[in-house]
């Protein structure tokens, strides 16, 4: 590797501006292996999502606003936090304005429908912390439903 200075001076630090604080959170689109991958757009402010879910895995993207730490957002069924039995289908897509200054962000996760046995319904709530404030959290709950056969 080569590198090419144009230019002289010295730089005793970098600052970056801070991070945008954790402002909003939704599950954009939701589709399922069963449902030949059509994605359905539940409208933002009802907690169903409207959709039925079939096959083996749904498939969710969740879009967040601001900065959220470490591993959030979190992914709970029933109370019980299955973050780890998820996984992303693809990398995050990062969000930037015109300014080039990143402000969000999509999370593209796969949930196994096997978290849901023996339910008609199944509910999902998305849980967030913020980058630099560790006491602004975010939660969001949808709901879909589920045909077995």
């Amino acid at each position: 590797m080569t590198l090419v200075f144009l230019g002289v001076g010295t730089f005793d630090s970098v600052e970056a501006g801070p991070a945008p604080p954790l402002t909003y959170m939704n599950i954009e689109a939701i589709t399922s292996d069963g449902g030949g991958f059509e994605w359905h757009y539940p409208d933002q402010e009802y907690m169903s999502t409207g959709y039925t879910a079939s096959g083996s895995e749904i498939y969710i993207v969740t879009y967040v606003e601001g900065y959220t730490s470490g591993i959030y957002p979190m992914i709970f069924v029933d109370g019980e936090n299955v973050t780890d039995q998820t996984y992303r289908t693809r990398e995050k897509q990062y969000l930037s304005g015109s300014d080039n200054i990143i402000y969000g962000y999509l999370d593209y996760r796969t949930i196994p429908l096997e978290l849901f046995e023996g339910q008609e319904q199944g509910v999902i709530t998305l849980f967030a912390r913020d980058l630099t404030s560790p006491l602004n959290t975010l939660s969001v709950t949808r709901s879909f439903n589920i045909d077995w056969n």
